[in-house]
């Protein structure tokens, strides 16, 4: 799609796109990303007119809010987001403002249009991007902060199309089998990096499980591609399993001084491609 992103995503792999998919194979039916996230690979490969196939899978449950009310109702997404923007160019953009949004995205359940509008909001005005949630479960990412003006909202008719794009999409919040003939793009919080996108972390025994999935999938005839940190532990435990290893960089995106983000060391592992 050649809209703008449907949400900033801190770690997202917009930028390390031409690398991944010069690993996939030239025909596959589907997109599986067991960590889904900011969905990058998914909305460069589906469009309004030709929605991809696609399982998404996030256990951050404000992420597949996002995409489910999408995909039900965009048009309502879109209005309501409109609201929301109106009131708050009646009142100002304050931090008060700010939390009174986050706090009704916190309370009012994990479903539907109205919530859907409300994290697309905050994930715009929220600071740098991150969907990051306490140990309740609880959106607690502050307001961001900008030299001139917060990341424009998405338009009506950009929304109504990421609905569009959506609709051939299944969207869980627990892990799902791999498919034969699909792509299965493993993308998990990296190893040494920011954990925190769900209430409990993710720890290296769950490093270890999404490399055992991901060995499942290839088994079951998926074309797998993971992505992670450059670390002697993630490449023994990736070549352990029968990985190959391949060697990119890209600029880092989490600290808040752009000019301080160096480039970051990662890998690409294939497994049935």
């Amino acid at each position: 799609m050649d809209s703008q992103p449907l949400s900033r995503y801190a770690g997202g792999k917009r930028s390390l796109l031409p690398q991944i998919k010069a690993l996939m194979p030239k025909e596959f039916e589907g997109i599986h990303e067991p960590f889904a996230g900011g969905a990058a690979l998914f909305w460069s490969l589906t469009s309004p007119d030709a929605p991809m196939p696609a399982i998404l899978v996030d256990k951050n449950p404000f992420v597949t809010a996002l995409y489910r009310g999408l995909q039900k109702n965009a048009e309502r997404v879109a209005d309501t987001l409109a609201l929301i923007e109106e009131d708050t160019r009646q009142g100002g953009l304050t931090r008060e403002w700010y939390e009174e949004v986050r706090e009704s995205a916190n309370v009012g359940g994990n479903q539907g249009a109205e919530m859907a509008a409300r994290v697309l909001w905050l994930n715009r005005r929220c600071f740098n991007g991150l969907m990051r949630v306490n140990r309740k479960g609880e959106f607690n990412v502050p307001m961001g902060a900008w030299k001139s003006s917060p990341p424009l909202l998405p338009k009506k008719i950009e929304i109504l199309a990421w609905g569009a794009a959506l609709q051939n999409a299944q969207i869980h919040n627990v892990a799902v089998a791999g498919r034969a003939n699909w792509v299965y793009y493993v993308d998990p919080p990296y190893w040494g990096g920011f954990v925190q996108y769900t209430e409990r972390g993710f720890t290296w025994e769950d490093q270890k499980d999404a490399v055992f999935d991901a060995w499942d999938a290839a088994a079951r005839g998926a074309y797998v591609i993971a992505s992670n940190s450059d670390t002697e532990a993630i490449r023994s435990l990736y070549t352990d399993q029968g990985f190959s290893i391949h060697e990119v960089s890209r600029p880092g995106t989490i600290n808040s001084d752009g000019t301080k983000r160096a480039r970051v060391g990662e890998l690409l592992m294939t497994a049935g491609v």
